[in-house]
């Protein structure tokens, strides 16, 4: 597929520094040797290149020739089950979860953070605790385990670089979670220093400890998150490993193409292709009134050697004779050029970035923007805390580039071995997969399938159904909603202490899962996950998501004791604050058998 610039756009000095990976300084030398002619020239006298003038680059090529569209329609052939670690504010689970992950588990220690993926993702089991105090052996059946593990350094035993000698880590942590968990694969995410950092030992002990648990690293690449339809210079350094038993399939592994343009300030901040609306307003910082004053003379995309002597003077104050670019001091983006790569503090002298009209630091909205998170994504905690939640994201398009790389390898490793869901005509059997098989079928149905039933007190055990096309839903994804009212919620105490569940439906095998937690959501939030909701059901309407996993012991039940505790034709009492309502709601009348099923 030939790229859009090729016939509709001209590109900058800045933009084709950005591609090429190099200074603008050193386009201009290009320029003047005839290595690079421009086009044309603006009113201003910036030099514009053509798309077809620049064939002779690789980088070019490969952005021509990109197979980025085809990418764009891979799609999981089921949801892949995750565990993410280190999981900040959500950007690499969220562009996971686009490329069709579900994720099982998150962990994240900083407590903010945590509340912003509980805010936009309430359905998300966040696990908010040390990583190092987790015993993540529980979850099975994980097809990945990913997270950003700080760069850290080890300390060496000699020559060996074995898992042990790496304990006390962040990397030892995730080491030891895709050691429990046995993904199929895994995505670590860092820094490109990583890749020299304390001489190059750090990148060869992981190396070690990967192939040590049984896993066989990808050659790391650098992925800059210009070429993913992100408008920032940011850089990542990817690690993608496959279990040792599944190597057959590693040549379905390609690094995601190029997309076919680069995106800019502006397409981050105005409307147009990346956002449908103009940035929406958001708190922010802002300079003192000295530095403004000076900040204000720097042009877009200028930094501080584009001020006066006496300006630079006063703004670096004692750094202005030290050696050193000092280029992180005094930037103002440019509307015409991807930004800089965001940081933890936009108002610092080392990491500002300022507005490219606007003398101000970027807003906690406009970071976002720059980091491809949706508009809908709201951040929690105090101002400084959410940029430092930004700043250390990964970009949402950029993991969702990536996910796709990792979900056509999946797709061929599921191809081969067939998930148990994707079996036609074979019913769902494995422990691994919350399925347990009963001795027989089940050759009537006792249960009005439009009611919850209660069958064992201690623990809590309902029981209920759901329909036909449904079950690849439950089983893949490990969910089961019900529609509720807030009187049933007050008062049917069971809903919220439920521990396991069982579920029925006529002609076909059991379905027994544990309930991990719950949730209250919308039929928007269901809709995001895949499954939809009945047109029956008021736009408004209410839904109890359990999160389940697999149930390795038999349950058993009477099904003609079990007791209807919700649905309908079950009277439910309204909440009385002046007395205490009965526990247990009452049966109005026998159920007949309905056609307007609540459940799923």
């Amino acid at each position: 597929m030939i790229s859009k610039y090729a016939n509709n756009e001209l590109l900058t000095q800045g933009l084709v520094a950005d591609i090429l990976s190099v200074s603008k300084e050193t386009v201009r030398k290009w320029e003047k040797s005839g290595d690079v002619v421009p086009y044309k020239k603006t009113a201003d006298g910036m030099p514009l290149y053509r798309w077809s003038d620049l064939q002779k680059f690789p980088e070019i090529r490969r952005m021509e020739f990109s197979n980025w569209g085809a990418e764009c329609k891979t799609r999981p052939v089921r949801i892949f089950n995750s565990v993410e670690l280190f999981a900040g504010a959500g950007g690499l689970a969220l562009g996971l979860e686009q490329a069709g992950f579900g994720a099982v588990a998150l962990n994240e220690a900083d407590h903010n953070a945590c509340e912003t993926l509980r805010k936009n993702r309430p359905h998300w089991n966040i696990i908010e605790e040390d990583v190092a105090k987790i015993d993540f052996s529980r979850f099975k059946d994980i097809d990945l385990v990913s997270g950003g593990f700080p760069c850290q350094a080890f300390s060496y035993a000699g020559n060996r670089f074995g898992f042990e000698d790496i304990r006390g880590t962040l990397f030892f942590e995730f080491a030891r979670v895709i050691s429990e968990t046995q993904p199929k694969v895994f995505l670590g995410e860092n820094v490109r220093g990583l890749l020299t950092h304390d001489g190059g030992k750090t990148i060869e002990v992981i190396k070690s400890v990967i192939k040590e648990i049984g896993y066989t690293l990808v050659e790391p690449r650098v992925l800059k998150a210009i070429f993913y339809r992100v408008p920032q210079k940011r850089e990542r350094l990817a690690l993608v490993g496959i279990r040792n038993d599944l190597l057959e399939h590693m040549p379905a592994f390609k690094w995601p193409d190029p997309a076919q343009r680069v995106y800019t300030v502006r397409d981050a901040l105005k409307k147009g292709v990346l956002y449908k609306t103009e940035v929406p307003s958001s708190p922010g910082v802002s300079y003192t009134k000295w530095k403004a004053d000076i900040i204000a003379n720097v042009p877009p995309g200028g930094y501080w050697r584009d001020l006066p002597i006496r300006m630079q003077k006063e703004l670096l104050k004692n750094s202005f004779h030290l050696e050193g670019g000092k280029t992180g001091i005094g930037r103002r983006l440019s509307w015409d050029e991807p930004s800089l790569t965001l940081t933890c503090a936009p108002a610092q002298n080392q990491t500002g970035r300022c507005h490219p009209s606007e003398t101000r630091p970027l807003t906690v909205r406009e970071y976002a923007r720059i980091q491809t998170f949706p508009d809908e994504w709201e951040f929690c905690g105090s101002t400084m805390s959410q940029y430092k939640q930004i700043g250390n994201a990964v970009p949402v398009n950029l993991a969702e580039a990536l996910g796709r790389s990792l979900i056509a390898l999946l797709n061929a490793i599921e191809r081969a071995d067939p998930h148990p869901a994707l079996q036609a005509g074979e019913c769902l059997t494995h422990n691994q997969y919350g399925v347990r098989t009963s001795e027989k079928f089940i050759q009537m149905m006792l249960l009005d399938p439009a009611i919850l039933y209660l069958v064992h007190d201690h623990p809590v055990t309902l029981l209920g159904t759901y329909r036909k096309t449904c079950r690849d839903w439950i089983v893949s994804n490990r969910f089961y909603n019900y529609p509720v009212t807030e009187s049933e919620l007050d008062t049917v105490k069971e809903l919220l202490a439920v521990r396991n569940l069982i579920l029925k439906r006529k002609g076909v095998k059991d379905l027994f899962f544990k309930v991990e937690g719950y949730s209250i959501v919308g039929k928007s939030d269901l809709l995001k996950l895949g499954y939809k909701t009945s047109k029956s059901h008021p736009a408004k309407q209410r839904y109890i998501l359990y999160k389940l996993s697999p149930f390795y012991e038999p349950m058993h039940f009477d099904e003609t004791k079990a007791l209807p505790i919700v649905g309908k034709g079950v009277s439910v009492p309204q909440k009385n604050a002046a007395s205490e309502i009965a526990r247990k709601p009452t049966l109005r009348k026998p159920p007949k058998a309905s056609s307007n099923k609540r459940a799923i």
